[in-house]
């Protein structure tokens, strides 16, 4: 008599069995094609970024930035690389020389510092005469590449404007000009965020300068004139230097470390991200590439013609429906802060050449201010006197629109220059 509970096999499991294994056989099969087109193509773009590199560096002797001396005086020296030596040595308390604590005569702690600091600031000036300046960043870890020391070097230029706001007009203004060559040797070779520092130390700089003013001769007046107008004339920048091409340079190497293509069946978290988002990867690094020589275009092409550039190149970023495509917010603000920070060097530079010509004839002058291009339009810095005589310089400033030193234009007169501490 036959077994009433016996379970009786299915003869189509088998076949549901291998039906599976073949949907999983052929789904591994088809990831295993993606990810061998996409080491295909990593392996090109990887070629290329090497490529682009090797280059930039041996490019480097032939872009040398060499500037104009100052007072005539240079000497051999890396002034980055020599900056960032004597920054580790030299200690400033973080809240001693921050922004607001320089702004008005240094205080009683500040005086202290500075009396038992001068040797270190003394070599500070000296760096200032350098005959070049390069940041060695290395691209090839991307955007986690490790930042010089910005931070205690700019305390260290903050302390040396402080100094310079003692000492009579000559000393000020020579302090603040080594100031300002001092904030240029960051940008050479520092990227985008060299640039960043550089710009906020040159600006303070350039208003340091208008606090020299008080009591300064017309010699006295004349001669730092000059030396501001020639730091502008060669101030590297955004649009007069490699940065631009150096932060395309590492989005697309943080674009191959990103992409985690080695294994043959993605396991790991990072390498199923990596067979998902492979596409936008690659489709980014690419982007960087193919963009580096408009970059070398915009890093040639100075103020204002510059920002124009970066502008339509950051607006075909926007387009771009790939987020990793998203390097506009950032230089768009660098950028921003350096030709704010150029601006300023040339409004104050414009003034006090106008003041010196205006105290060498013993009374005011026809208007001269033809020689500092503002890096806001495709014209010069703006000069004009007030009703009661008053001197007064601006650039159009980011909205481009001549507000007459109103509004965001950037302005300088003759009467807000003020006087040096005692």
């Amino acid at each position: 008599m036959p077994e009433m509970n016996r379970p009786v096999r299915s003869k189509r499991l088998p076949y549901v069995v291998v039906a599976v294994l073949v949907v999983i056989g052929l789904a591994l099969a088809l990831v295993a094609l993606r990810l061998s087109g996409y080491r295909r193509e990593a392996t090109r773009l990887s070629n290329r970024l090497d490529g682009e590199l090797r280059a930039l560096e041996q490019a480097a002797p032939a872009r040398r930035w060499s500037p104009k001396p100052l007072r005539g005086a240079s000497h051999e020296g890396n002034g980055a690389e020599l900056q960032f030596a004597l920054a580790g040595r030299f200690t400033i308390p973080e809240g001693l020389f921050s922004t607001e604590a320089t702004v008005g005569c240094p205080s009683a702690e500040q005086r202290t510092f500075l009396d038992a600091h001068r040797a270190e600031l003394d070599e500070l000036r000296h760096i200032a005469t350098v005959q070049s300046a390069q940041t060695r960043l290395d691209l090839q870890a991307g955007h986690e590449v490790p930042l010089p020391a910005y931070g205690p070097v700019l305390r260290a230029h903050r302390a040396l404007r402080a100094r310079a706001q003692l000492e009579p007009a000559r000393g000020c203004f020579e302090q603040a000009a080594d100031s300002v060559r001092l904030a240029q040797q960051l940008v050479p070779g520092g990227s985008v965020i060299g640039a960043v520092f550089s710009a906020r130390s040159l600006g303070e700089g350039a208003e340091l300068a208008a606090r020299c003013i008080g009591g300064a001769t017309p010699a006295e007046l004349n001669d730092a004139a000059s030396e501001l107008s020639r730091l502008g004339d060669d101030a590297p920048s955004l649009a007069n230097g490699d940065g631009i091409e150096q932060e395309y340079l590492a989005r697309a190497a943080t674009m191959r470390k990103s992409l985690q293509i080695e294994a043959l069946i993605p396991f790991s978290a990072d390498e199923r991200e990596s067979v998902t988002q492979g596409g936008l990867v690659l489709e980014a690094w690419r982007w960087s590439l193919d963009q580096l020589p408009e970059a070398r275009a915009i890093g040639e092409a100075g103020y204002p013609m510059a920002a124009d550039r970066w502008r339509a190149l950051s607006q075909a970023e926007r387009a771009s429906s790939n987020s990793l495509i998203a390097l506009s917010s950032a230089v768009e603000a660098a950028m921003g802060a350096d030709r704010t920070a150029q601006a300023k060097l040339r409004v104050v530079a414009a003034l006090l050449h106008q003041l010196a010509v205006d105290a060498k004839a013993g009374s005011p002058q026809a208007l001269a201010g033809a020689s500092f291009p503002d890096p806001f339009r495709l014209a010069s810095i703006s000069l004009a006197r007030d009703g009661d005589g008053k001197l007064r310089a601006w650039s159009v400033g980011p909205d481009t629109a001549d507000q007459s030193g109103q509004g965001d234009d950037i302005s300088l007169t003759g009467a807000a220059a003020g006087d040096r501490c005692r």
